[in-house]
């Protein structure tokens, strides 16, 4: 006979301060699947208008399969524990499988990002694709370097161990982030920089200098790499510190899978969304692009074939100011299909 007090509650077979890092452990897993399934539910619009408009490339496809990854894995994770489940080494594998899936679609979004901005560029495109395929396949570690086993005396599972070279993979991907991050910024204030000799690299940088579209896609990139690189940091700091519990090794990871692919996805969509609704008013997330008479229409705008075969969507626009500024107007153009890899004349826009 159990000496428990309550045998059928499966914390009260841990420790009191393993159990108190379990409860922990699976609230967080709570929340964030809700927060999860929200993020997803409240896009599906804009996501079946996405699917509707066709062809599905392949980026496309990876715009799909972070988020379901993800979800997947968020989900796995819960259910771990929250249910018993016959095979806890199996349930640990299978959620690192959803890990890698989803991480890796995730890096594949900018990937695509950093080809259509450097589209004239093949060396950078070559090296970018041998890093996410490096982040890839060190991400693989993150299926057998986690176990789990039963919690005594019943079918939950517990994570005991956590391998410290996990940590390779957090360390990873943050680098591919990194190199992203600073190669998109690098060409857009680059390309910019060239158009006003009044420019300078601290107004690039904070966005101030550059037209509605540049400064969008720039500050968009800087919230995602500021807000992942607060999360993955910690995740691999976490994982090598011995004497950081198992379950606290990985709680970061729970939020930090799906808040990059809500992130990456979120980008995507307002590049897409952008680029259907180019004609008229034209919205990106909370920037309003609409046009006026006596701008150039969005149709007559230039767009870059390498960026159209790559299936992103993204394109030039007109901001909306005056009649009288549309000089401004051109040479925003210049620059921004000057970035996509499409030299315009100067003297054409002058």
């Amino acid at each position: 006979m159990s000496g428990l007090p309550n045998p059928d509650v499966y914390l009260n077979h841990l420790p009191p301060e393993q159990a108190t890092q379990f409860e922990a452990s699976r609230n967080l897993c709570l929340a964030v699947l809700g927060a999860t399934i929200w993020d997803i539910l409240i896009y599906v619009p804009d996501d079946i208008r996405i699917v509707r408009r066709g062809p599905i490339h392949v980026v496309t496809l990876c715009f799909f399969t972070s988020r379901i990854f993800s979800l997947l894995f968020i989900l796995l994770s819960v259910i771990e524990q929250t249910h018993t489940v016959a095979n806890c080494s199996g349930m640990a594998i299978a959620i690192g499988v959803m890990i890698v899936i989803g991480t890796s679609s995730t890096a594949f979004l900018f990937l695509q990002r950093v080809r259509a901005v450097y589209g004239d560029n093949r060396w950078v495109q070559i090296v970018f694709s041998f890093l996410w395929l490096a982040t890839s396949g060190v991400m693989t570690v993150v299926i057998y370097s986690q176990q789990a086993t039963h919690i005594p005396g019943t079918e939950y599972c517990f994570y005991s161990h956590v391998e410290q070279y996990m940590s390779a993979a957090a360390m990873m991907s943050g680098f591919y982030d990194t190199l992203v991050f600073f190669a998109i910024s690098y060409k857009i204030a680059s390309s910019h920089s060239n158009l006003d000799d009044g420019i300078t690299w601290d107004t690039l940088i904070s966005g101030r200098a550059l037209p509605r579209l540049s400064r969008s896609i720039l500050r968009g990139g800087q919230q995602y790499y500021l807000i992942i690189m607060c999360l993955n940091l910690p995740v691999g700091i976490l994982i090598v510190i011995p004497q950081i519990p198992p379950i606290y090794k990985l709680i970061l990871s729970f939020p930090f899978v799906p808040l990059t692919a809500s992130m990456a996805c979120r980008v995507f969509r307002n590049i897409k969304i952008e680029d259907m609704m180019r004609e008229g008013q034209t919205v990106l997330s909370d920037v309003n692009f609409a046009t006026r008479p006596g701008l150039p229409s969005q149709k007559s705008l230039p767009h870059p074939p390498n960026v159209r075969q790559l299936g992103i969507g993204y394109q030039s626009y007109t901001s909306s100011l005056p009649a009288d500024h549309t000089s401004s107007v051109r040479s925003e153009d210049h620059s921004m299909a000057t970035v996509y890899g499409k030299p315009v004349e100067r003297k054409s826009l002058d």
